[in-house]
């Protein structure tokens, strides 16, 4: 009688249930409030704390933990300080003052945010000034000197066909590209002793949907192989 009593008492009620179900939800709004407002310190002790819950559902905690990367990649994306950020300008126009850079600032010029109340600025925003600033560009210690640029810097024509689909449709996944893509790996002679086999990972997608999705294994050389399950974040196809 004693022992069911105590299983009763240590079971959760449904009130109980419930009461601990929207406090982590109200954790999960105070976290992604937080993160918003650049308060990333304090929305990280947040998410540590809801994550400590053990009946933490995994949806909300794939949220948190979502969330705790996203603040991690924003902090590396937005790493430069005002000083960093103005000797970045500065390395291209050595003449710049402070209260032009300031005033580039103030217009929006410099991509920034404020994170635990400092601000910081964009890794590229010092070298995006002088694309979008033909005030800026005057001001480089060549000012007619070319930008060096990528394959990546303009946008490719598939590029605009997407951006164009998706606007007039109002979806995400639009003018899918279908491609094929052949890996080899050759090991040099001598490297492996004789009788002992060569276990190869080679890369492997995994369906992304929206993104990459209706993968089809074609063949491959040695015939047998082993592809790494969808729940695997980095696939790969195993060979010997």
């Amino acid at each position: 009688m004693v022992a069911v009593c105590a299983l009763m008492a240590c079971a959760p009620t449904p009130e109980g249930l419930r009461s601990s179900v929207a406090k982590e939800e109200a954790a999960n709004e105070r976290v992604q409030m937080l993160a918003d407002a650049g308060h990333f310190t304090q929305a990280d002790a947040v998410i540590a704390e809801t994550l400590a819950s053990v009946a933490l559902p995994q949806s909300l905690r794939d949220t948190l933990t979502f969330e705790r990367e996203r603040m991690r990649r924003i902090r590396m994306d937005f790493s430069l300080s005002r000083a960093e950020a103005l000797a970045a300008v500065r390395r291209t126009a050595p003449a710049l003052s402070d209260a032009q850079f300031d005033a580039f600032d103030a217009k929006g010029l410099l991509e920034a945010m404020e994170i635990d109340g400092e601000r910081r600025y964009f890794n590229r925003a010092p070298s995006n000034l002088f694309r979008i600033s033909a005030e800026a560009r005057a001001l480089r210690a060549d000012p007619n000197a070319p930008f060096r640029d990528g394959p990546y810097e303009h946008l490719h024509p598939h590029h605009a066909r997407v951006l164009h689909a998706a606007e007039t449709q109002g979806l995400r996944f639009v003018t899918p590209h279908r491609v094929q893509i052949e890996q080899s790996l050759t090991v040099k002679a001598d490297v492996i002793p004789a009788g002992e086999i060569l276990r190869v990972w080679i890369p492997y997608p995994r369906v992304i949907p929206g993104q990459q999705q209706d993968l089809v294994f074609l063949e491959s050389e040695p015939a047998a192989h082993r592809i790494a399950p969808e729940s695997a974040l980095q696939r790969t196809v195993y060979l010997e």
